[in-house]
């Protein structure tokens, strides 16, 4: 996220979505995904 604007909630990101158009942004946690990977090698 390139920045932004709590009084509003806006946004900005480096990419192009409309206005009243809902996208998902998701952050990668590095020890979260191992932790989930030796607990599927476990089951």
């Amino acid at each position: 996220m390139m920045s932004k604007d709590d009084q509003t909630g806006a946004v900005t990101i480096p990419t192009e979505v409309s206005q009243d158009e809902t996208f998902y942004m998701t952050r990668r946690d590095y020890a979260l995904m191992i932790n989930g990977i030796d607990r599927l090698g476990h089951h």
